[in-house]
């Protein structure tokens, strides 16, 4: 087992921590983005996406996103997290 599966064995969502001051700047950062490009903004690799916690934005934002761990309970709570979500695109996988 690694790490990563043993943090969110535990309930500990590495990921997660750094709270909404870190996704401030990720959103500003996607938003500049999202002026200069037309629609589709172009793919979109989440890698390590945890729980799915920014995938479905990049896809609501007009990106062709796909989210991918290696902590299969993290795949398993993004799932339980968004389903019956329609996104544009893949979401969290």
């Amino acid at each position: 087992m690694t790490k990563y599966a043993r943090m969110y064995r535990l309930g500990i969502t590495p990921g997660e921590r750094y709270g909404t001051a870190a996704a401030s700047t990720i959103a500003s950062l996607l938003d500049r983005e999202g002026q200069e490009r037309s629609l589709p903004l172009g793919r979109a690799l989440d890698l390590g996406c945890g729980r799915g916690q920014y995938t479905p934005e990049l896809s609501r934002m007009g990106w062709q996103a796909v989210g991918i761990d290696n902590v299969p309970a993290a795949i398993e709570e993004a799932t339980r997290r968004h389903e019956g979500r329609r996104l544009p695109s893949e979401g969290c996988d």
